[in-house]
């Protein structure tokens, strides 16, 4: 369940609503496919209904009858993991069928021996795939099962603007408000929770349009300055306290066998995250400021000016989708720094060698 900003680059004089649900239709997470062989990872220990069954060998093996849940009673609604349906001696029964099952295989596990298995024991009865869901494939030693899910699934639902919202400012004699040249949305649910402030920031700003009626420079230019304001800031307040170490850095210099609470412990006993987690411009902050703020403050606005204009992703006129990762739940993606520096550079480079006339649209996407 992530949001984030993807620029895209439309041709001269389109018709906007109908171009942008064009090009991000391939990406549609909601659209089926034909059929596909969808391999599974990781081996086949990894397999998660193998990981159950040594689980289930394991209890049975020490006796342990704690795993076994009380049995759901009349006052019970919906489902949870605290009851089960089946009474205590049926759960023992099963935890005793999965450990003969688990002890039925080869160890290591194998795919050849573990397909035919799931699907016999796991699968017998089920009336969408007949018995059988996962699959063997001899020659290339790995399991897999069909699927119609677009491998290409970029986004789940779209809208322009949103949460980037008033995105690109324009050149001082572009109104907003009067230039139907440029996308605006209206007066959006993030406006009426804007603060006066942040109204403010939002004039004179929009959604979209010509290249040529945007000023790239004056975005870039206020990144940097806001960045700046964030780095004296952080740094002023933390000269009150002793020089801290940053999340990162305990996570690398975290021995093998050290436990990660204890890694956490450590980290949160230094003045400076104590005082972190007590003020109210950090405390709810996403990661660790002293990571963020940490390293030399040119390279700090250096980023910030990288990162202005490009978005997390980037759909170009010929419809190529450019990014420095996979976005994920919660706002996790697969990117690192050096994917990220080298999406920023490119989308910075394209986007800056675009003609005047071509429409750039800033989305939120969601997935």
């Amino acid at each position: 369940m992530s949001h984030f900003s993807l620029i895209v680059a439309l041709p001269p004089g389109s018709d906007v609503e109908a171009e942008l649900a064009a090009r991000l239709a391939p990406y549609d997470e909601n659209q089926d496919v034909a059929p596909y062989p969808n391999y599974e990872e990781g081996d086949a220990d990894d397999f998660w209904w193998y990981r159950s069954l040594k689980r289930a060998a394991e209890t049975v093996a020490n006796e342990d009858h704690s795993q076994i849940r009380r049995m759901k009673t009349a006052g019970d609604i919906g489902w949870s993991t605290e009851w089960s349906e089946k009474t205590p001696e049926e759960q023992w029964a099963d935890f005793r069928r999965n450990a003969e099952i688990f002890h039925s295989l080869p160890n290591p596990a194998t795919w050849e021996a573990l397909v035919p298995a799931y699907n016999r024991y796991f699968c017998d009865g089920d009336p969408y795939t007949d018995g059988t869901r996962l699959y063997y494939d001899p020659e290339a030693g790995k399991a897999y099962e069909f699927s119609t899910y677009n491998p290409k699934s970029k986004w789940d639902y779209w809208r322009v603007g949103g949460r980037w919202a008033r995105y690109f400012p324009v050149l001082p004699q572009v109104i907003p408000e009067v230039d139907d040249r440029v996308i605006t949305t209206g007066l959006s649910w993030e406006w009426r929770e804007a603060s006066p402030e942040e109204r403010a920031a939002m004039l004179g700003k929009v959604e979209g349009g010509p290249k040529g009626l945007l000023d790239l420079d004056r975005l870039r230019y206020e990144k940097v300055q806001e960045a700046a304001e964030k780095w004296d800031k952080f740094h002023a307040f933390a000269a009150d306290y002793p020089p801290a170490k940053g999340w990162k850095q305990f996570l690398a210099e975290r021995g093998s066998d050290e436990p990660i609470e204890r890694t956490r412990e450590l980290y949160a006993a230094q003045p400076l995250v104590q005082a972190i987690r007590e003020h109210p411009d950090y405390r709810f902050y996403w990661g660790s400021p002293i990571d963020e703020f940490s390293g030399e403050r040119e390279d700090y606005l250096r980023k910030a000016r990288r990162d202005a204009v490009p978005g997390y992703a980037l759909l170009t006129l010929d419809g190529e989708w450019v990014a420095p990762g996979e976005m994920g739940w919660f706002g996790m993606s697969s990117d690192d720094d050096d994917s990220m520096e080298t999406y920023k550079n490119r989308a910075n480079e394209y986007i800056d060698n675009l003609d005047d006339d071509v429409i750039l649209v800033v989305l939120d996407l969601h997935i």
